[in-house]
């Protein structure tokens, strides 16, 4: 009987000795990361406003770091097949969700069950957003577009970067709050959101100014209006554009809900390997051809990290749920995600 005791203490303390090993060496290679490449998992389509500053800003961070940051675009499920995938691997550091404003949806859109809680936060950049036209369009005006919507309703078509996403909220305003009725096409991301547009697939797009400033300074795509509720002139030769407010102001209560880009990493990630993280991606967002990326496509810097990200992360979640399901595109209350009303 005394045996197995000694037998049974020896094994208790050989298991705790294990642990306390492990703990440890776990906190060493926190303490040491990087020590390997680090992977971007970008959850929009390559071309886009996410897959352009993911890889912008990993291109100057890997220098930082000292170590290869490689982005790899990975669509599907509302952001749900890329957060699983960042999810389901080890917590540390190594591999980053390439992330914009649609990922603080996926609880309400059934996507994947965490929420702003869960995830720690790298905000980049982020743009207005403006429904755009074919220069060879007919709609010469957002008058234009609206007259024609109003005598074939249903039949003239907006592309989009996906339902209940932040573009076709801003866009299906017009349907929810203005009595209009618009042919809405979703497609995997903003890139191929616009393609369609230039290809005629569409009459309109709704995206991100930066994501069409290069076709409008090419002179093939026009801006038609702001889904903001300010005018802005954020393309050269055309002027101010006015703001969707203007012509239907019932939407002011609804607006802004702000675009932004950057990166999320599990919350329970090692603090240092956070801490390190977020120092290489300030550096990175004051670097010269990061500052020239935002001026060259109109975008605004945010550079926000810690606390400041997670409080706007929090806010803006709050908002873009409670939006998304008033108007009717998620069936899931954000009060079963702990959501609570903004």
């Amino acid at each position: 009987m005394k045996s197995s005791k000694l037998l049974v203490l020896g094994l208790t303390l050989m298991l705790f000795s294990v642990l306390v090993f492990g703990i440890s060496v776990i906190g060493m290679a926190a303490e040491e990361w990087p020590t390997r490449p680090i992977s971007v998992i970008c959850f929009s389509s390559a071309g886009g406003g996410t897959d352009t500053w993911n890889r912008a800003v990993a291109g100057v961070m890997q220098e930082i770091l000292g170590e290869p940051m490689s982005v790899s675009n990975m669509t599907g499920g509302r952001g749900g097949v890329a957060a699983t995938y960042v999810w389901d691997h080890p917590h540390d550091g190594y591999l980053v969700l390439g992330a914009s404003e649609t990922l603080l949806l996926l609880c309400t859109n059934d996507a994947h069950p965490t929420t702003v809680k869960d995830w720690e936060f790298f905000v980049a950049a982020g743009a207005p957003g403006c429904i755009v036209v074919r220069a060879d369009s007919p709609y010469k005006t957002f008058e234009d577009f609206i007259n024609a919507a109003k005598a074939n309703p249903g039949k003239v078509s907006i592309s989009n970067s996906g339902i209940g996403k932040l573009w076709h909220m801003k866009a299906a305003m017009m349907d929810e709050y203005a009595g209009l009725s618009f042919k809405y096409i979703p497609y995997k991301g903003s890139h191929p959101t616009i393609i369609a547009c230039l290809q005629g697939e569409t009459d309109a797009a709704v995206a991100s100014t930066g994501e069409v400033s290069a076709f409008v300074k090419a002179g093939e795509l026009r801006p038609l209006v702001m889904n903001e509720p300010e005018p802005s002139t954020p393309f050269e030769g055309y002027g101010e554009i006015p703001a969707i407010t203007e012509f239907f102001p019932q939407l002011k209560k609804y607006l802004p809900l702000n675009q932004w880009l950057g990166y999320m990493l599990p919350a329970d990630t090692p603090q240092s390997v956070l801490e390190k993280f977020a120092r290489a991606f300030e550096q990175a967002l004051e670097d010269k051809r990061v500052k020239d990326l935002a001026e060259l496509r109109g975008e605004t810097i945010y550079g926000l990290t810690g606390k400041e990200a997670k409080d706007f992360a929090f806010k803006m979640q709050s908002k873009l749920c409670w939006t998304q399901y008033q108007m009717g595109f998620s069936t899931i209350s954000p009060l079963e995600c702990d959501i609570p009303k903004p």
